[in-house]
């Protein structure tokens, strides 16, 4: 089950909180969940699967990242991941350029 889909198997909507530059080309990413994370959620190694609208055709992009946050802040709707972001990265340029009250599926 990805953790990042609603019991009823839609994805969430999760807010950027905040984001740092680590280095050139690393983010340290913290967001909050806008709606209930799911609760039956076990797990101390996981990864989430972030999707987006990208592009003028609005395709959808998704790309799968493993969260540093714990399983127990997961269901507090803390999710904090580390990005590494490449120049030519769909996903990643994208989360690259989000500021903080951004959201994502």
């Amino acid at each position: 089950k990805n953790p990042l889909k609603s019991d009823h198997g839609e994805y969430q909507e999760w807010q950027l909180r905040v984001s740092e530059w680590c280095n050139h080309d690393c983010l340290r990413m913290t967001f909050n969940c806008k709606g209930r994370p799911s609760k039956d959620f076990e797990s101390s190694i996981w990864h989430i699967d972030l999707a987006a609208n990208l592009g003028d055709d609005g395709e959808e992009i998704q790309r799968s990242y493993t969260p540093y946050s714990t399983a127990e802040e997961y269901k507090k709707g803390i999710l904090s991941l580390l990005i590494k972001v490449y120049p030519h990265g769909r996903m990643s340029s994208y989360l690259g350029k989000m500021t903080s009250g951004d959201t994502i599926l």
